[in-house]
């Protein structure tokens, strides 16, 4: 049964045998005093008749949909376990499966306490969210845990911490900006252990002790056990009234959310990552703290991992995850030398040759977009004084998200007296890195007067943008600090924008049919019930404008009320992958905050000045992050438009050693590398073509070229093809070949033997693209020409 217990209760259990992570007793307190006291009244046996009774007391069952208040009986969560079909509804399974997993965090933090006893401390756990879609249920679902771990168990390190809830963060942070040396991170083999640890405590089918308390009892008797403060403080932010107590053996702690009752319940737990974070994701600090490098460092540790109700979830995650583990991005990137990244530079991935060919060719793609919907591309300077940020409002709300730049002082010899000491030039001037070009582009508009003649203004912006990621957070090419994104702003009147949208929406739809995102989703994110900016008849009259504009695309729709920001409502869109996950990509946003900022004004027809409203809107979202979705999307085999390897020519020789077999072969290279230069449009072809030493041949070929291999030769100048041409071999090895080029994702293998030197033409096999067969060379280059064409 769920109790409520007496701060003074609380305060008892802890006085006798602290639970705790780090320190084990209240300063002052004797650490070998046995607890006399858990935290539900009566001891183990009768806690157990309790629970007991309660389970049979159907009548007084509440339901698990009651939200955190409720409190879970054995009975009903073993009827949860038994079926994928909890209650018959999606909704129960997904409340059921965030309860397993809460339960998991907490268990997974016991687990943590138990390994490491005396040394280590939970700052957090937490579930994260999965998008619980019948195509792919699990993704991105689980829990994880993030803790300091310390070298020795030294409880003097903890001696002059401030176990008050308020200034327990800064207490922490000069502790470890103190003592930086004695906090470690975990490698592989420690993290099997705690697993290890995780299991036998849900073997063991302990009962875990669970009693509801208000923000004031739970922050009274965190001040007397320092490992409940991080809790108490992770959740101050969220303004709960609720807060609930849990004890499993020793080990103690707090949160939000309800959990089971009994380690037992969880079963088919499987470890994720193991990574590293830092306390400024877990703490809610000031950006003034006094310790600001403190809260950019990896100091914790962080333990994920996710647990199922049963075996068949369990078979279909691990399957799931099999598949996603062979098409992973960073996999293909490594096999196909696409990118790379260096701890140098950590978050900025370095593009080797065939990942800038995908980059350039999607970058072309948007460009032309662009000119096709009337946007003008222009680049921003990377740096912007911190003035700007202060006017746009990100220097306080986003500044410990960006990159800070402070003047370099100079040296300023006196130029009549060498001798003199060097006067230093000092600046207070700080900088920041661009995170995103509105701002910059807002500076733009406000550059000249505007009228109503310049409206709509469109301005693209293709430059890289920094934002200052943590470390243990930054992934390949999902999770990065330097990437490029393809910005766009419009500034338009307000009666403009549901034409704006419609336009928007239509050139969305035209690139993701390009990259083979037939089935994306639109979602409408509404005005947020509070802190929103402008009057609710411009949030209504733009909503309705974005529905019309929604209404006309043709797709179907969702609408997330009081999701929008708070300067304007926004349309999100989620695109779908070949193994059925979401990502979101594209994003058009109404923004009635920037234009008042910056003081953007244009005169309408009247001569009258009006304010424009900005719309944000960015296709491809990061072409970092898209690369990564397409790569495995694709499964890395590209399609030739964008394909960094479309053809192989290989030429196949006689193996025989006769003299005219040498001529044969000698013709067979000749063609060979005459196929290739033509695809690759050769500077060496062309200076052979224009060479009057080359002999009567050429001359020949070219007074006898069609018109058709005319127009062809010119329609070649528009790309630049990715061929490349193989040193050669026989035909009893060509097997080795044509394998090698279809594990290297060759769009074609050009194959050149005798007979195609002979007929002039050349012998296709296509990997991935559409089937070619034998043509000649000017066939081929059109078959070529007309797949770039339609982005085939």
């Amino acid at each position: 049964m769920l109790n409520r217990v007496s701060t003074a209760g609380l305060k008892t259990a802890f006085q006798s045998r602290v639970p705790c992570s780090l320190l084990l007793v209240p300063k002052g307190l004797n650490s070998s005093q046995q607890y006399s006291q858990v935290s539900n009244p009566g001891n183990l046996k009768d806690l157990k008749s309790n629970r007991d009774d309660f389970t049979r007391t159907e009548k007084s069952t509440p339901s698990i949909n009651q939200g955190s208040n409720s409190f879970v009986s054995c009975k009903q969560i073993n009827s949860l376990h038994s079926s994928n079909e909890v209650n018959g509804t999606l909704q129960d399974k997904i409340v059921q499966y965030k309860r397993v997993w809460q339960t998991s965090a907490f268990i997974l933090s016991a687990a943590i306490h138990a390994t490491f006893p005396g040394k280590s401390m939970v700052l957090n756990f937490r579930i994260t969210e999965a998008e619980f879609k019948p195509e792919n249920f699990y993704s991105g679902g689980g829990f994880y845990s993030e803790f300091l771990l310390l070298k020795h168990n030294d409880k003097n390190l903890l001696e002059n911490l401030d176990t008050n809830s308020e200034n327990f963060s800064e207490s922490l942070l000069s502790l470890i900006a103190s003592n930086p040396d004695n906090f470690l991170f975990l490698n592989e083999s420690q993290s099997l252990k705690i697993w290890e640890k995780f299991n036998e405590i849900c073997r063991e089918n302990s009962l875990i002790e669970i009693s509801e308390h208000s923000y004031e009892e739970i922050d009274n008797i965190s001040k007397q056990c320092i490992s409940l403060c991080p809790n108490v403080q992770s959740e101050i932010i969220k303004e709960k009234k609720t807060f609930y107590f849990f004890k499993l053996n020793d080990y103690a702690s707090i949160s939000t959310e309800p959990i089971f009752d009994n380690t037992g319940l969880i079963k088919n737990s499987v470890p994720l990552k193991l990574a590293s974070s830092h306390i400024s994701h877990t703490l809610p600090i000031s950006s003034t703290s006094s310790n600001p490098d403190v809260l950019k460092t990896q100091i914790l540790n962080r333990i994920q991992g996710i647990s199922f109700s049963d075996k068949k979830d369990l078979d279909e995650f691990n399957s799931f995850q099999e598949k996603a583990e062979k098409i992973d991005h960073r996999v293909i990137g490594k096999a196909q030398d696409l990118f790379m990244v260096h701890k140098v530079s950590p978050g900025s991935p370095f593009f080797l040759k065939h990942g800038t060919r995908i980059v350039n060719r999607m970058l072309e793609l948007l460009r032309f977009k662009y000119f096709e919907y009337g946007f003008d591309e222009v680049i921003t300077p990377q740096l912007f004084n911190k003035s700007l940020w202060k006017t746009s409002g990100h220097w306080e709300n986003y500044s410990d998200d960006m990159f800070a730049v402070s003047d370099m002082p100079h040296s300023v010899k006196s130029k009549t007296n060498k001798s003199e000491t060097p006067e230093h030039e000092t600046s207070s001037n700080i900088s920041g890195l661009k995170p995103m070009n509105c701002p910059g582009h807002c500076l733009i508009f406000s550059s000249k007067v505007r009228s109503y003649r310049d409206l709509p203004l469109r301005l693209a912006d293709l430059s890289p943008i920094h934002r200052n990621e943590a470390v243990g957070a930054l992934s390949g090419l999902t999770r990065v600090r330097r990437f490029h994104q393809d910005d766009g702003h419009i500034f338009c009147s307000f009666d403009s924008i549901r034409s704006e949208i419609q336009d928007q929406l239509r050139m969305v739809n035209e690139i993701y049919s390009i990259l083979d995102f037939d089935d994306f989703e639109l979602s409408l994110s509404t005005r947020p019930e509070d802190n929103y900016i402008g009057t609710l008849e411009q949030w209504d009259k733009a909503e309705n404008l974005l529905k019309l504009a929604l209404d006309s695309s043709g797709r179907q729709w969702t609408e997330n009320r009081g999701d929008g920001a708070f300067y304007g409502p926004k349309i999100d869109i989620h695109v779908k992958d070949a193994l059925g996950r979401r990502h979101q990509t594209a994003t058009i946003q109404l923004d009635f905050q920037l234009p008042k900022r910056f003081g953007l004004k244009y005169f309408n027809k009247d001569s009258q000045a009006e304010e424009p409203v900005i719309i944000h809107r960015a296709v491809c979202g990061s072409i970092e992050r898209m690369l990564a979705i397409l790569s495995e999307h694709y499964s890395g085999k590209w399609p030739f438009w964008l394909s960094p390897r479309q053809a192989l020519v290989v030429p196949v020789f006689n193996k025989e050693k006769s003299g005219s077999s040498e001529i044969e072969n000698a013709k067979i290279k000749e063609f060979a590398q005459r196929v290739y230069n033509e695809l690759i449009q050769s500077k060496q072809l062309q200076m052979n073509a224009n060479n009057p030493d080359s002999g009567r041949t050429q001359v020949s070929e070219r007074s006898e070229r069609s018109e058709l291999q005319t127009q062809t030769d010119k329609r070649m100048k528009r790309y630049r093809f990715y061929v490349d041409i193989d040193e050669g071999c026989n035909f009893g090895k060509l097997g080795r070949t044509v394998k090698a080029a279809r594990l290297e994702r060759y769009n074609y293998l050009i194959v050149i033997g005798p007979k195609e030197t002979q007929e002039q033409k050349v012998n296709i096999r296509a990997f991935h693209g559409k089937d070619i067969k034998q043509v000649d060379l000017t066939e081929l280059k059109i078959a070529f020409l007309d797949m770039m064409d339609n982005y085939e």
